[in-house]
């Protein structure tokens, strides 16, 4: 029985080296799958760590603003997170680098574009909404520096879209979700090392956006590796019209789930106070794992 088993372990895993459709669909699966069960956890502890260097008050402006951020990014990343997968491989599929160059290009400008506007509008309409929404100064200090940070974390999104497209499975999860996770503490830690004072929530929110920025960065060279973006010999080639259409539909179609991932924490937020939102989310963290690794199971 014992030599039966070892012997179909080894089929198994001789079929996973060969380059068949079903074998790099289970080699992408198992990739997605220990780098989600990695960043959870990573996620996770990068929380706990967090409210324990931060402080219970300090910690749960963070995770409220962080959460306006993410709604935020629904219309950053105007749906190419999604349609980057769809577009990218299908132009790599097809050869046709024209159009990919085109596409990766148009991409990243809407991106940062619609979320720099976003941003923008967002801060001018900051003191309007305090009249129907309970924010405080402090609150109000987080949000704008949020809103700095919020044009490079939807970059970093869509340029995940992009290296899943171009079948870098395991380098677009392990930047979006590891390396940015990891950074933040990163980040976090030489602050204090170097000022040896507590950080605040502000000093957080400069800290996920210097991580995100190193995110994008580490990104790009990847996609400038495995896609014409910097070859000049290619001349880009643009079709707006059906790009536009899709990443529009993407947009509202995921952006509501996204959205209502959210609303949880925004309504804890605003009503019971952002002390209380901090522990909401590391509460929430943690039942996420746990139900990961029950569905594993």
């Amino acid at each position: 029985m014992v030599s039966l088993a070892l012997h179909r372990l080894k089929l198994r895993l001789a079929a996973l080296r060969t380059d068949t459709l079903q074998a790099k669909a289970m080699r992408n699966a198992g990739i997605s799958l220990s780098v989600r069960m990695a960043s959870i956890a990573a996620g996770f502890l990068a929380q706990l760590v967090l409210a324990r260097v931060l402080g219970v008050s300090e910690f749960g402006l963070y995770a409220y603003t962080w959460s306006w951020m993410l709604v935020l990014a629904i219309l950053g990343k105007a749906g190419g997170d999604i349609a980057a997968v769809r577009y990218v491989a299908a132009y790599r599929a097809s050869q046709d680098m024209a159009r990919l160059k085109g596409y990766i290009h148009f991409a990243i400008i809407t991106c940062l574009g619609v979320s720099i506007v976003a941003a923008c509008s967002v801060g001018l309409l900051l003191g309007r909404l305090s009249a129907y929404v309970n924010i405080t100064p402090t609150v109000a200090e987080g949000l704008v520096a949020m809103l700095y940070v919020l044009p490079i974390y939807a970059l970093a999104m869509v340029q995940t879209g992009i290296l899943r497209g171009v079948d870098r499975i395991f380098e677009a999860l392990l930047t979006q979700n590891l390396l940015l996770q990891l950074g933040i503490l990163l980040f976090i830690g030489l602050h204090y090392s170097l000022n040896a004072s507590t950080p605040t929530a502000i000093t957080a929110i400069w800290a996920s956006g210097i991580a995100a920025l190193a995110t994008t960065a580490v990104q790009m060279v990847i996609i400038a590796k495995h896609t014409p973006i910097l070859d000049r010999n290619v001349r880009a080639a643009y079709a707006l019209k059906g790009w536009l259409t899709v990443s529009t539909t993407i947009m509202t179609s995921t952006g509501l789930y996204q959205l209502f991932g959210q609303l949880d924490v925004l309504a804890v937020g605003t009503f019971l106070g952002t002390s209380v939102a901090g522990l909401y989310s590391v509460a929430l963290r943690f039942t996420r794992l746990v139900m990961t690794g029950l569905e594993i199971a």
